[in-house]
């Protein structure tokens, strides 16, 4: 059957949506079928904004793994494209601790390493929106830090004088840059230091329900979600330079411990991913709407470590346990979760995080076995 691919900002003009609910499990094994006809950008995959009525069927695939030529230095945890997506930054747990290589043409550059190096093994990576500066949250020491980047070498780096409470786990930047929120599993959960483009101010901090795993914003930066080891695995904070009263929980509350968050690039989803084969989806409007899982027998095999949106909200991309836990699944018109695709040759062992190019031409894998990352290309007519 059609599966109808929903945009970003973009609206289909003839077709109304169809329901994907008697859509097979994992049909086409590797592959799945879309009625889509995007226009293309250079490279030949979709933008965020150039969304054209549904015409004709496409065999949606993800190509073979790309590789750097020198891996990171050991088992990768976290792994993020720059926002202009000419670099890529790896978390690993052993030293160094943070890799980052210039990505073009379909390729890794030479390998960035930083010249003092994180305290101890990474557990989180994210870029400063303006793609300058590259944060590392790791545990033990200063548990953060951060390097500026040149575009081929990491800066000095930048400590906070205040280090977060007890481990920390991953990390976001606002979308105006002035923030950079951080997870943590001790009281009060969740820290967020200003930043001037040079230190970080004292944290502003919130203590959620209990330790927290991972902290998204949603992209008009109101809004601060935070996911969690313990009921109800998913909070949602309002933001106006401190945290407002938190959003009512959803009516139906994720199966188990939240260790992933992300918004859509429109704000109008929020994923969490968790608990063995547990992957939430909630319509979002300053409040949760009704989860949408996805199809029976298609959920993730193992607990999801890593949830991410494609910039165009096409697609939302998992990762985890199990070799085929990275997984990308198409998200319809009305925020349905379609049949998912995965690479033919996944990370053995599963991965540990996931992140999309913000062309939507890749995604990318932090993985626990040699080479520790991996680029996949995504369907060469639509990308992602």
């Amino acid at each position: 059957m059609a599966i109808i691919v929903k945009p970003t900002g973009g609206q289909l003009s003839d077709n109304t949506p169809t329901d994907v609910s008697s859509v097979p499990a994992n049909a086409g094994a590797g592959s799945l079928t879309s009625r889509d006809d995007h226009r293309h950008n250079g490279a030949g995959f979709a933008t965020s904004d150039e969304v054209s009525p549904i015409t004709d069927d496409i065999r949606i695939t993800i190509g073979a793994g790309i590789t750097p030529g020198v891996a990171p230095a050991g088992s990768a945890n976290a792994v993020r494209f720059s926002p202009d997506g000419t670099a890529i930054a790896v978390g690993h747990g052993t030293t160094p601790f943070l890799s980052v290589y210039p990505w073009g043409s379909g390729a890794f550059g030479t390998k960035a390493v930083p010249a003092s190096v994180p305290d101890s093994g990474a557990v989180g990576v994210e870029w400063h929106p303006d793609g300058d500066v590259v944060a590392c949250s790791y545990i033990g020491g200063d548990q953060l830090s951060l390097y500026p980047w040149d575009g081929a070498a990491l800066g000095t780096e930048i400590v906070p004088t205040s280090a977060p409470t007890g481990t920390p786990r991953r990390l976001a930047f606002s979308p105006d840059g002035a923030f950079l929120a951080i997870a943590t599993q001790t009281s009060p959960y969740v820290h967020v230091y200003p930043w001037n483009g040079a230190t970080l101010g004292t944290p502003i901090t919130q203590d959620t329900s209990g330790l927290a795993l991972d902290v998204a914003w949603s992209s008009d930066g109101a809004y601060i979600a935070v996911s969690h080891q313990v009921t109800p695995f998913v909070s949602v904070y309002p933001w106006t330079g401190s945290f407002g009263t938190k959003i009512a929980d959803p009516a139906s509350l994720p199966p188990g411990q939240g260790s992933s968050v992300a918004f859509s690039a429109d704000d109008s989803l929020i994923a969490v991913g968790g608990a063995t084969n547990a992957l939430s989806l909630y319509p979002w409007t300053g409040a949760f709407g009704t989860k949408v899982v996805p199809i029976s027998g298609d959920e993730p095999p193992a607990t999801v470590l890593g949830v991410k949106f494609s910039r165009s909200g096409s697609f939302l991309g998992t990762s985890g346990g199990g070799g085929t836990s990275l997984r990308a699944y198409p998200v319809t018109v009305g925020g349905k979760l379609a049949s998912s695709v995965s690479p033919a040759s996944p990370p053995a062992g599963g991965s540990n995080d996931c992140d999309f190019s913000p062309d939507g031409a890749y995604l990318a894998a932090a993985h626990s076995t040699t080479p520790f990352v991996s680029v996949y290309p995504g369907d060469r007519m639509i990308g992602f």
